[in-house]
């Protein structure tokens, strides 16, 4: 039996999940969770759980929940005996589970280890610190987050997964691993301000990849973020590493390995911690990973150094993953988050724990009802992507991801294009959704005119016709009238889209419901085409609220990519807020899409204030 508490409680026997009841008897399990082989005392117990509050009878209450609980971890247990994980002692409980069976107490054994070989082995302490690293799921005691009895020990593992994550960075700079650390470094400073070990491996892992101006800017930082909020100066030990890199004393690390290498499991990027790989092909590699900031596990996939160099991609990506995360789908792979660095691109989509279609098929071909339910979720999601412009194309068994509840959910439109052609797209698209119907249906894989002869002539007579369907809505009605005999009625509401922002700013994926700004857009581009310095610099002033950015994104850009002014459609295009640091914001804006270059020698200059 396992008991997880780095993340929202579960507890695994024989890897299935158990129902422990509900809240305040889960609570419960969790308190004595805090000191495994620790006796609760009654008294103690109800002070957890009720605190001044709650009726007098708390006493049987607790009763209640202690035999709930031992019916749950212990369901075989003979009644009025004492061999139980949930043991009687005066005068109160404790929870007798072996340590190993408790993923906080794997944890903290993991992160001693790892420290124990950092000075010796340092890539298996790396290796050790990950392991350890990759058991989090979520916020210990997620749960209970407010429950007063959980705060310490709360406080307690979240330091000590700070202080891991440090231990493993540093094992990494032993590895010679500083130019993949540095993005990591600082999401972390950002997100920890104060703390100063975090700003002493960035400085080290700039310096030692030929950045000392920033090592030592990022050194300034800290010390006026001391001296402003807490009136106190950096450590001394901190002074002696800035004062190394200003005089050329600090270590180089010579073995530092070369500037462009592909992510992989045990590295951090942009604060998400990549745990295994799920998956690797032809656009990128997949990794599960963990995203420390929210609490939460997500799929990452890393966009491939041939792709996300290419300048076509560079000048699309933005405006299409804005596109992509906007869409709105209940069974849409919903996009949280994208970036572009040198070399590749990223892609942050939820994590769903059910496998892919493919591997669902592989036990066996879906029923008639699992068929219906597939073919709706995942038309109705194919048919939010065409209302918004975009297609799928790569309709297949593992484009479909399953959850623990057999709901199938569309993934992949955070890597296909915006669609040029969206009648041909869309026409395809659907004959990949009544390829997949069949694939579900017959358990065979192959082409639709390869597997079609093994359904039942109402099943194929829909899924032939595919293509000749005005719509996904129409061939999923089609198909279901087809698997039930009876109509399947559509809900309208599914199918119609609030055009009105309100206060929010229009986007990208607004431009066709964007109207009423045509000759302001007119007069920018007609300014923009001019030759010359006098075409280079348009600035658009308004006071807050008027409509800038939704002019500018909306409007101009979508203009310019369509070819609007002279060759716009080669252009290139980066957002930007200044503040509060104009020059580092500036230098990420221009790495987005600078190095389509990179490879040739050549390196962005951004000016620095004297």
């Amino acid at each position: 039996m396992e008991f997880c508490v780095l993340g929202k409680l579960e507890i695994r026997s024989d890897g299935d999940e158990v129902n422990v009841g509900a809240h305040r008897q889960r609570a419960l399990l969790a308190l004595l969770l805090t000191a495994p082989g620790t006796v609760f005392s009654t008294d103690a117990i109800i002070d957890a759980l009720w605190g001044d509050s709650g009726s007098p009878d708390r006493q049987n209450s607790v009763w209640v929940y202690v035999s709930g609980l031992r019916k749950a971890l212990d369901p075989d247990r003979e009644q009025r005996t004492d061999d139980s994980v949930l043991l009687t002692r005066s005068p109160g409980y404790l929870l007798d589970v072996p340590d190993e069976s408790i993923d906080a107490v794997r944890f903290e054994r993991l992160v001693a280890e790892g420290r124990l070989l950092a000075a010796s082995d340092p890539d298996a302490a790396s290796m050790v610190l990950g392991e350890a690293l990759s058991l989090w799921r979520g916020r210990p005691y997620e749960d209970f987050t407010y429950e007063s009895f959980a705060q310490t020990e709360i406080g307690r593992l979240l330091e000590l997964r700070l202080e891991a994550v440090e231990a493993r960075i540093d094992a990494d700079l032993d590895r010679g691993r500083s130019r993949e650390l540095v993005s990591e470094l600082e999401t972390l400073v950002r997100e920890h301000p104060l703390r100063e070990a975090f700003t002493a491996q960035l400085m080290t892992a700039l310096h030692r990849t030929g950045r000392r101006a920033d090592a030592l800017r990022a050194y300034q930082h800290l010390s006026d973020r001391l001296g402003q909020e807490l009136g106190v100066d950096p450590t001394v030990r901190l002074r002696q590493l800035e004062t190394s890199i200003v005089t050329g004393e600090a270590d180089d690390a010579p073995n530092s390995r070369p500037v462009h290498t592909a992510p992989e499991p045990g590295l951090a990027v942009r604060g998400y911690e990549l745990r295994e790989k799920l998956a690797e092909g032809r656009v990128g590699t997949a990794f599960r990973a963990y995203q420390p900031s929210v609490g939460r596990e997500v799929v990452i996939t890393v966009i491939s150094a041939e792709m996300a160099n290419d300048p076509d991609y560079i000048r699309r990506f933005e405006a299409e993953a804005q596109i992509a995360a906007s869409l709105d789908s209940p069974h849409l792979v919903p996009l949280y988050d994208y970036w572009r660095e040198p070399d590749a691109a990223y892609l942050v989509t939820r994590l769903l724990p059910g496998g892919d279609l493919a591997g669902r098929l592989a036990q066996g071909a879906l029923t008639a009802s699992e068929a219906h339910r597939l073919v709706g979720q995942v038309g109705g999601a194919l048919s939010a992507a065409h209302r918004a412009g975009v297609a799928h194309r790569d309709l297949r068994p593992e484009t479909v991801l399953i959850d623990q509840e057999g709901n199938a959910y569309l993934h992949g439109l955070g890597r296909i294009a915006a669609s040029t052609d969206l009648e041909t797209d869309a026409a395809a698209d659907r004959t990949g959704l009544a390829t997949l119907v069949a694939q579900s249906l017959t358990g065979l894989s192959g082409e639709l005119d390869q597997i079609s002869g093994a359904l039942s002539p109402e099943v194929r007579r829909a899924v032939d016709g595919a293509a000749d369907q005005g719509s996904v809505d129409a061939f999923v009605q089609v198909v279901q009238e087809a698997l039930t005999g009876e109509p399947d009625a559509i809900d309208p509401s599914a199918q119609i889209e609030n055009p009105f922002k309100g206060l929010r700013a229009f986007s990208a994926a607004d431009t066709e419901h964007f109207h009423g700004r045509e000759r302001l857009i007119e007069r920018l581009i007609n300014r923009l085409a001019l030759p010359r310095s006098a075409g280079r610099f348009v600035a658009l002033v308004g006071p807050s609220g008027s409509g800038k950015s939704s002019v500018a994104r909306a409007g101009l850009l979508p203009a310019l990519r369509g070819g609007a002014a002279p060759l716009s459609e080669c252009w290139f295009a980066i957002e930007m807020t200044p503040a509060p640091h104009p020059f580092e914001a500036l230098e990420d804006a221009l790495l987005s899409v600078f190095p389509v270059y990179w490879g040739w020698g050549f390196q962005p200059v951004v000016p620095r204030p004297s």
